[in-house]
Protein backbone atom coordinates (compact mmCIF):
# COMPACT_ATOMS: atom_id res chain seq x y z
CA UNK A 1 0.00 0.00 0.00
CA UNK A 2 1.00 3.45 -0.83
CA UNK A 3 1.40 5.96 2.00
CA UNK A 4 -0.93 8.98 1.84
CA UNK A 5 -0.39 11.87 -0.22
CA UNK A 6 -0.54 15.48 1.87
CA UNK A 7 -4.09 16.44 -0.24
CA UNK A 8 -5.12 12.85 0.27
CA UNK A 9 -4.41 13.46 4.25
CA UNK A 10 -6.00 17.17 3.84
CA UNK A 11 -9.06 16.01 2.35
CA UNK A 12 -9.36 12.76 4.67
CA UNK A 13 -9.29 15.23 7.71
CA UNK A 14 -11.87 17.82 6.38
CA UNK A 15 -14.04 14.54 5.60
CA UNK A 16 -13.90 13.65 9.44
CA UNK A 17 -14.00 17.18 10.75
CA UNK A 18 -17.74 17.53 8.09
CA UNK A 19 -19.01 14.08 9.61
CA UNK A 20 -18.22 15.37 13.25
CA UNK A 21 -19.93 18.59 12.70
CA UNK A 22 -22.97 16.37 11.37
CA UNK A 23 -23.18 14.53 14.12
CA UNK A 24 -22.96 17.34 16.86
CA UNK A 25 -25.83 19.08 14.76
CA UNK A 26 -27.82 15.78 14.12
CA UNK A 27 -27.63 15.32 18.45
CA UNK A 28 -28.25 18.73 19.06
CA UNK A 29 -31.25 19.23 16.46
CA UNK A 30 -32.48 15.77 15.94
CA UNK A 31 -32.21 15.74 12.31
CA UNK A 32 -35.04 18.34 12.05
CA UNK A 33 -32.89 21.08 10.15
CA UNK A 34 -30.93 21.28 7.49
CA UNK A 35 -27.96 19.94 8.93
CA UNK A 36 -26.09 21.22 5.64
CA UNK A 37 -27.01 24.74 5.71
CA UNK A 38 -26.45 25.15 9.37
CA UNK A 39 -23.17 23.61 8.54
CA UNK A 40 -22.38 26.20 6.21
CA UNK A 41 -23.62 28.97 8.13
CA UNK A 42 -20.79 27.86 10.77
CA UNK A 43 -18.15 27.78 8.65
CA UNK A 44 -18.94 31.01 7.01
CA UNK A 45 -19.45 32.61 10.37
CA UNK A 46 -16.03 31.43 11.20
CA UNK A 47 -14.59 32.50 7.95
CA UNK A 48 -16.10 36.41 7.91
CA UNK A 49 -14.74 36.50 11.90
CA UNK A 50 -11.09 36.00 10.51
CA UNK A 51 -11.24 38.38 7.98
CA UNK A 52 -12.62 41.00 10.16
CA UNK A 53 -10.27 40.23 12.83
CA UNK A 54 -7.67 40.51 9.80
CA UNK A 55 -9.05 44.38 9.09
CA UNK A 56 -9.73 45.22 12.78
CA UNK A 57 -10.44 48.84 12.06
CA UNK A 58 -13.34 48.56 14.35
CA UNK A 59 -15.44 50.69 12.46
CA UNK A 60 -18.75 48.05 12.17
CA UNK A 61 -19.79 45.45 13.64
CA UNK A 62 -21.41 41.97 11.75
CA UNK A 63 -25.01 40.37 12.56
CA UNK A 64 -25.29 36.72 11.38
CA UNK A 65 -28.76 35.33 10.30
CA UNK A 66 -29.80 33.67 13.49
CA UNK A 67 -30.73 30.38 12.56
CA UNK A 68 -33.88 29.83 11.80
CA UNK A 69 -35.10 32.92 12.45
CA UNK A 70 -34.45 37.13 11.30
CA UNK A 71 -32.98 38.12 14.75
CA UNK A 72 -33.25 42.50 14.75
CA UNK A 73 -31.58 43.49 17.64
CA UNK A 74 -28.28 45.30 17.76
CA UNK A 75 -27.72 46.79 14.81
CA UNK A 76 -26.05 49.88 15.11
CA UNK A 77 -25.26 52.62 12.28
CA UNK A 78 -22.85 51.05 9.53
CA UNK A 79 -23.62 47.38 10.07
CA UNK A 80 -23.34 44.38 8.17
CA UNK A 81 -26.09 41.72 7.97
CA UNK A 82 -25.41 38.51 6.53
CA UNK A 83 -27.79 35.30 5.16
CA UNK A 84 -25.49 32.61 4.30
CA UNK A 85 -27.51 30.05 2.15
CA UNK A 86 -26.83 26.63 0.79
CA UNK A 87 -28.40 24.80 -2.28
CA UNK A 88 -27.99 21.83 -4.35
CA UNK A 89 -28.58 23.81 -7.80
CA UNK A 90 -27.72 27.66 -8.54
CA UNK A 91 -30.52 30.03 -7.96
CA UNK A 92 -32.79 32.14 -10.15
CA UNK A 93 -35.05 35.19 -9.30
CA UNK A 94 -37.51 33.17 -7.09
CA UNK A 95 -35.15 32.20 -4.74
CA UNK A 96 -33.95 35.81 -3.91
CA UNK A 97 -37.63 36.76 -2.31
CA UNK A 98 -37.38 35.22 1.04
CA UNK A 99 -33.46 36.50 1.67
CA UNK A 100 -33.72 39.96 0.30
CA UNK A 101 -37.77 40.21 2.21
CA UNK A 102 -35.28 39.27 5.59
CA UNK A 103 -32.99 42.24 4.37
CA UNK A 104 -35.58 44.55 3.70
CA UNK A 105 -36.87 43.60 7.29
CA UNK A 106 -33.72 45.14 8.05
CA UNK A 107 -33.10 47.98 6.04
CA UNK A 108 -36.20 49.61 7.45
CA UNK A 109 -34.69 49.48 10.67
CA UNK A 110 -31.49 50.82 9.91
CA UNK A 111 -30.94 52.19 6.05
CA UNK A 112 -27.60 52.82 6.43
CA UNK A 113 -26.66 48.75 6.92
CA UNK A 114 -25.07 46.52 4.33
CA UNK A 115 -26.11 43.13 3.27
CA UNK A 116 -24.00 40.27 2.24
CA UNK A 117 -25.71 36.98 0.87
CA UNK A 118 -23.33 33.81 1.13
CA UNK A 119 -24.19 31.11 -0.93
CA UNK A 120 -22.26 27.54 -1.27
CA UNK A 121 -23.14 27.12 -5.06
CA UNK A 122 -21.77 28.62 -8.27
CA UNK A 123 -23.71 32.30 -9.38
CA UNK A 124 -25.00 32.07 -12.65
CA UNK A 125 -26.79 33.96 -15.22
CA UNK A 126 -28.83 36.69 -13.85
CA UNK A 127 -27.84 36.12 -10.50
CA UNK A 128 -23.91 36.49 -11.24
CA UNK A 129 -24.78 40.00 -12.94
CA UNK A 130 -26.61 41.03 -9.62
CA UNK A 131 -23.34 40.33 -7.62
CA UNK A 132 -21.80 42.01 -10.00
CA UNK A 133 -24.13 44.94 -10.94
CA UNK A 134 -21.25 48.54 -10.96
CA UNK A 135 -19.52 46.37 -13.08
CA UNK A 136 -22.26 46.25 -15.77
CA UNK A 137 -22.55 48.40 -18.87
CA UNK A 138 -25.22 51.01 -18.21
CA UNK A 139 -27.87 49.11 -20.44
CA UNK A 140 -27.58 45.88 -18.55
CA UNK A 141 -26.88 47.55 -15.13
CA UNK A 142 -30.65 49.46 -16.09
CA UNK A 143 -32.45 45.56 -16.75
CA UNK A 144 -30.84 44.00 -13.90
CA UNK A 145 -31.98 46.74 -11.62
CA UNK A 146 -35.20 46.76 -13.27
CA UNK A 147 -35.76 43.05 -12.78
CA UNK A 148 -34.60 43.31 -9.09
CA UNK A 149 -37.02 45.98 -8.56
CA UNK A 150 -39.66 43.78 -9.58
CA UNK A 151 -38.32 40.95 -7.36
CA UNK A 152 -38.49 43.50 -4.57
CA UNK A 153 -42.23 45.21 -5.55
CA UNK A 154 -43.55 41.21 -5.51
CA UNK A 155 -42.26 41.41 -1.45
CA UNK A 156 -43.97 44.70 -1.01
CA UNK A 157 -41.10 47.50 -1.03
CA UNK A 158 -40.73 50.43 -2.62
CA UNK A 159 -38.76 51.01 -5.64
CA UNK A 160 -36.54 53.50 -3.22
CA UNK A 161 -36.03 50.47 -0.48
CA UNK A 162 -35.51 48.42 -3.69
CA UNK A 163 -32.63 50.65 -4.43
CA UNK A 164 -31.44 51.13 -1.18
CA UNK A 165 -30.74 47.55 -0.56
CA UNK A 166 -29.05 47.22 -4.04
CA UNK A 167 -26.85 49.79 -3.33
CA UNK A 168 -25.76 47.89 -0.12
CA UNK A 169 -26.08 44.17 -1.11
CA UNK A 170 -22.84 42.01 -1.76
CA UNK A 171 -23.58 38.38 -3.16
CA UNK A 172 -21.13 36.11 -2.93
CA UNK A 173 -20.03 32.61 -3.15
CA UNK A 174 -17.88 30.56 -1.30
CA UNK A 175 -17.53 26.98 -2.03
CA UNK A 176 -17.53 24.75 1.99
Amino acid sequence: MFPMGEKQKKQTGEKAVSQELDALLKTRFHGAVNIRGIRYQILYSILRAFDLYAEDDGASSIRLEGIEDVDLLGLRLEDEYIQVKTAQDPWNWSKLKDPIKNFLQVYRENPKCRFVLAVDFELRTEIAKLAQLKSLSPKEKKRIEDKFRNLCYQIEATASEADGIASRLTITSQQE
